[in-house]
């Protein structure tokens, strides 16, 4: 390396480089810092500085009309990128990135390679992952030949050869979990240039004409168009800059870097020409341990970031190293406690004392991940694998979500959910957890609101557990989880308005107007209310209301009758336009009862079976309604059906069995139903839709509706022989819905009936049942109906 111009080759987010680069910068002292980044946020470093901001972090850059399409540049505490920013601000250096700017990738690029991904998922759903290169945020296909297995993953080939099992664990040990000088990272350069000159020689042997239009050659395309840049910026530097320059930068660029002479800067030039421009905004984001790790998709990331941070908060630290191994296994003791396991403080000495022995017999200075793993299996664990795997998302990827700084800009809606997560007290965390709230308390019902904008504007930050949860009760249960895309929807969602609240409310006008849907424009109403959105809510019932007077479909209107109904059944909870509710409500049912027997006309078993779901729904509406008038008339429709040969029978049979549950039908009539529709003469695929529609899949009313279970036992008991084993299979479907416990039950049931009609002073036990000698020679046949 030149006097002036220092390459300081890291493994990105590697606790031991950040140690060694801060080492480093002590020693060499440059006044320029170049750091592998995008050139176009450079003025977004010193708010790195700033007291709030506390990592995991992302710089995010998206083009201004494209949100969607984003790329995310991760930092931790223990990068050695943001370490050696820190160092340039604390010394008043100056500080730039050097990577190829966002910019260089236009618009049409990055649509162009969001469709690809869409098409890949559509043709093989989960099949992409992300493609990170150098904290490049972009998917791309993975490639499968053997130079670019080797480029893509340098540390790996290393590892090969040097006998490890993966690259992490071979530059854990070289690297991160040891005490490095500045010539280190010369060791490193000359690995890497062995480790390139093997790739070129690979690439040679290759037919250039053969691979010009693929993916590899792509890649290789850019990965010279970004050390060109590079190179550019460090020519400049020197050039500007009195004084050392100390470039940070990926060990695999290290060689490209350090010998400028081998590159012409005309050469360079024209490698850039073929780039394109875009314009992108740019700000500082929250970042999670989770999508920090290498298991996210993240291929720059780290098997263990909770470990990596382990590593780091010891760099610092004067303690000797039992010392920081009992730091490691009493976190484990903790976690295992709060899951509700025994750990012991003997179990953690003992932990303690096995993992030096591990770390000394493996041969190595300072136990790794592994040795701290098994010790703390052993020990506090006792062998069993499931109590470490139940603490391992906590212990090695880590539940961490960065904050930034107040000061520091940022999308307008992404400050304003800082500031609400802060005021109510909602902490977003990394890994999921359910939280509870009380829609009584001021507090309770102001983060039920907040999630459900959230909702609105498609940002999942929570998701109700319980699909009832909310409809007229005082209580909510939400999963939530943060994400960081998270921060990309809220920067498109922006031009809604500067806050949460305007934001959904503007939202959700502008859905309620484009929803053609009727089903789909209810369910917005209900959101709508549930968000507390009220000019929002009137413009979503005004818009439900034209297309119910437009609506010539029965079935859409039933549709939409129970989930209006549920929305009045908030109470206090909510603050809801009651009146306007109600008058739409019931105009919708009104609409229903005047063509809901024309609506049973002529249907086949689909659509027969779609609209007795509708009816079972649209009932369970008219009752919660309770409205006279609207139960008569209901009933009256019902009757219609009943007695109507061109509906199709399972209505017939499910509009009877209603009629009966009412109390409309007396039990004289609902046995002539019963007696007229499955008789003999009744072709037998119209007698076994209608029963399965007078049965409607719920047999628990059988159990406890005596009455009922009695019609349909006298019934069955005054058929003839043959004309019973002719409907035997007709009746059997319909009980084929029924689950085992309860066919069993109805068996006992039938069983304590026939004894009672033998005579018997009491119900005899079904036990007694089965050995009345009159009753065993049916009770195959019997248990062959239920079973």
């Amino acid at each position: 390396m030149s006097n002036q111009h220092h390459i300081l080759g890291i493994r990105h987010h590697g606790p031991g480089s950040a140690a060694s680069v801060e080492r480093a910068l002590d020693e060499l002292n440059p006044n320029v810092v170049l750091i592998e980044g995008p050139s176009d946020a450079s003025d977004l470093i010193e708010f790195a500085a700033t007291p709030g901001m506390r990592p995991p972090v992302a710089l995010l850059l998206y083009p201004k009309a494209y949100p969607e399409i984003a790329r995310f540049y991760p930092f931790a505490e223990y990068s050695p990128e943001w370490c050696a920013m820190l160092w340039a601000i604390k010394h008043k250096r100056v500080v730039k990135f050097i990577d190829l700017p966002t910019q260089a990738s236009s618009v049409d690029e990055l649509i162009e390679q969001r469709e690809a991904r869409e098409k890949l998922e559509a043709e093989q759903p989960g099949s992409t992952e992300e493609d990170i290169d150098d904290n490049d945020g972009l998917v791309e296909e993975k490639d499968t030949e053997q130079l670019e297995l080797i480029a893509a993953d340098p540390l790996t080939e290393l590892a090969r050869v040097a006998g490890y099992s993966d690259g992490e664990s071979w530059w854990n040990t070289i690297v991160e979990q040891s005490e490095n000088s500045l010539s280190t990272f010369s060791a490193i350069e000359d690995v890497m240039t062995e480790l390139r000159a093997s790739i070129d020689e690979l690439h040679e042997s290759e037919d250039s004409a053969k691979n010009s239009d693929t993916t590899t050659a792509r890649k290789h395309l850019r990965e010279e168009q970004r050390e060109a840049f590079m190179r550019s910026c460090i020519r400049d530097a020197l050039k500007q800059q009195t004084g050392d320059v100390a470039v940070i930068c990926g060990a695999w660029h290290a060689p490209a870097l350090s010998q400028l002479e081998k590159y012409p800067e005309k050469n360079d030039q024209s490698i850039l020409k073929a780039t394109k421009s875009a314009t992108c905004e740019r700000c500082w984001i929250p970042w999670t341990d989770p999508r920090l790790a290498l298991s996210s998709g993240y291929r720059a990331g780290v098997i263990s970031p909770g470990w990596y941070r382990h590593l780091w908060s010891q760099t610092h630290s004067t303690a000797g190293i039992e010392s920081n191994i009992a730091n490691w296994q009493t976190e484990v003791a903790m976690l295992l406690r709060d899951e509700g396991y025994d750990a012991s403080t003997a179990s953690v000495i003992e932990a303690t004392r096995l993992c030096k022995t591990l770390a000394s017999v493996r041969g190595l200075a300072v136990p790794g991940l592994m040795e701290m793993q098994d010790a703390s299996l052993s020990a506090l664990c006792h062998g069993e694998l499931a109590p470490l795997k139940v603490i391992d998302k906590k212990l090695i990827i880590g539940n961490s979500v960065g904050r930034v700084d107040e000061s520091v800009p940022q999308p307008p809606l992404l400050t304003d959910l800082t500031r609400l997560q802060s005021k109510y007290r909602l902490k977003p965390e990394a890994l999921g957890r359910e939280v509870k709230f009380d829609l009584r308390s001021e507090s309770g019902m102001a983060k039920s609101e907040l999630l459900h904008r959230l909702t609105l504007l498609d940002v999942g930050w929570g998701r109700l557990n319980d699909a009832e949860a909310g409809r007229g009760t005082f209580r909510e249960e939400w999963y939530i989880e943060w994400q960081p895309e998270h921060a990309v929807a809220l920067a498109e969602a922006v031009v809604y308005g500067p806050t949460i609240e305007l934001a959904a409310a503007s939202s959700a006008v502008a859905k309620a107007q484009e929803i053609e849907n009727a089903e789909r424009l209810s369910e917005h109403v209900r959101l709508c209310l549930l968000a507390n959105l009220p000019q929002a809510v009137s413009i979503a019932i005004a818009r439900l209301q034209a297309l119910a007077a437009t609506s010539v479909e029965i079935s859409a209107l039933m549709t939409i009758a129970l989930p209006l109904v549920d929305i009045g059944r908030y109470g206090t909870a909510r603050n809801i336009p009651l009146f306007e509710l109600k008058k739409l409500t019931h105009s919708i049912i009104v609409e229903v009862l005047s063509g809901y027997r024309y609506a049973c006309h002529q249907l086949d078993d689909e659509a027969a079976a779609s609209m007795r779901s509708l009816t079972s729904r649209f009932d369970r509406a008219v009752g919660m309604v309770e409205v006279e008038h609207l139960s008569v008339e209901w009933c009256s429709a019902l009757e219609g059906v009943v007695s109507d040969d061109r509906a199709a029978p399972l209505l017939r049979g499910l509009a009877t069995r209603l009629l009966h549950n009412k109390q409309h039908f007396e039990q004289a009539q609902t046995a002539n139903a019963l007696s007229l529709n499955l008789s003999s003469s009744i072709p037998i695929d119209q007698a076994s839709a209608w029963l399965e529609g007078f049965i409607d899949q719920s047999g628990e009313v059988f159990v406890h509706d005596d009455e009922l279970f009695a019609l349909v036992d006298e019934w069955l008991q005054g058929l003839e022989n043959d004309t019973f084993i002719e409907i035997l299979p007709t009746i059997r479907r319909s009980f084929a819905d029924f689950d085992a416990v309860l066919r069993r039950r109805l068996l006992h049931k039938t069983l304590g009936s026939a004894s009672t009609k033998k005579g018997a002073k009491k119900a005899v036990a079904p036990s007694n049942a089965l050995t009345e000698q009159a009753f065993n020679s049916l009770l195959p046949l019997l248990k062959q109906l239920v079973d």
